[in-house]
């Protein structure tokens, strides 16, 4: 009894930690308002793949250009909004810590990060010529193995980047924000 006890146990924790994937349209930039952890993977495709707590995938509305793709693939509301990707909260007041969000794109170009979220790039990014990233709300960007040739960051509430090096960079930091190059690389 305590074997088929566990084994359901077992199986149902395991629907709730696979992975859900979703193709997308392109896009060239990136808006995040949830406190997930998301990584940016080069990739030939545009998709968003979901992982750890899927369950809460559910609770995510992903938009690029306008369309309402739920509907069609899965249960996560995945929109499309121009050349921008939005992901955001369906409902207020949820964590979004344990799930972790995989964004495979062939480049990007801006990055918007907000609400305690992670983020970071591939190293397949490491040489990005101009790059533009707004982070803020306790938000942290890690390209700590990233190269830029040059770099915009609008930063503040507790925010705080991370990178490899950068040969221009024009910032506004504000609000007990950090911006750290990382020289252990």
């Amino acid at each position: 009894m305590k074997k088929l006890f566990l084994l359901t146990i077992l199986f149902i924790s395991g629907a709730a930690f696979a992975q859900q994937q979703v193709s997308l349209e392109a896009f060239k930039a990136l808006k995040s308002e949830v406190d997930a952890n998301i990584q940016i993977v080069k990739s030939d495709v545009y998709k968003i793949e979901y992982s750890g707590n899927t369950e809460l995938a559910e609770k995510i509305k992903v938009e690029v250009g306008g369309q309402e793709w739920s509907k069609k693939v899965t249960n996560s509301g995945v929109v499309i909004n121009s050349d921008n990707l939005t992901i955001s909260s369906k409902e207020a007041g949820i964590s979004f810590k344990d799930l972790v969000v995989k964004v495979y794109v062939p480049e990007l170009k801006v990055v918007s990060l907000s609400e305690g979220g992670r983020i970071t790039m591939d190293n397949e990014f490491s040489k990005t010529d101009n790059f533009v990233l707004s982070i803020s709300n306790g938000a942290v960007a890690d390209f700590s193995n990233i190269d830029f040739n040059s770099l915009v960051v609008s930063s503040d509430s507790d925010s705080e980047l991370l990178y490899k090096s950068v040969k221009n960079m024009v910032s506004s930091n504000k609000n007990g924000s950090r911006i750290v190059i990382n020289r252990d690389r």
